[in-house]
């Protein structure tokens, strides 16, 4: 399942936090952004379990990640 995940960042902590999120193997795809969240990051899960253990444990276990907003892809145009 793929699912995009925004995120929000504490302020002057992008760099150290765009890095921790990158290590996640799940994480395909981690991109910078303007707007009201900071980040989306694009990742590939196999069920709920995986999408909690990224959000909740591994995203939201690092302390610079004020707040996520979870997305589930249902159709891809191409």
């Amino acid at each position: 399942m793929l699912v995009y995940i925004l995120i929000k960042i504490a302020p002057g902590k992008e760099e150290e936090t765009l890095k921790k999120i990158s290590e996640n193997e799940k994480i395909k795809k981690v991109t910078e952004v303007l707007g009201p969240f900071d980040v989306v990051v694009e990742a590939e899960v196999e069920d709920e379990k995986e999408l909690e253990d990224i959000v909740i444990k591994y995203l939201r276990g690092i302390e610079s990640v004020l707040e996520t907003v979870t997305l589930i892809s249902v159709r891809k145009v191409s």
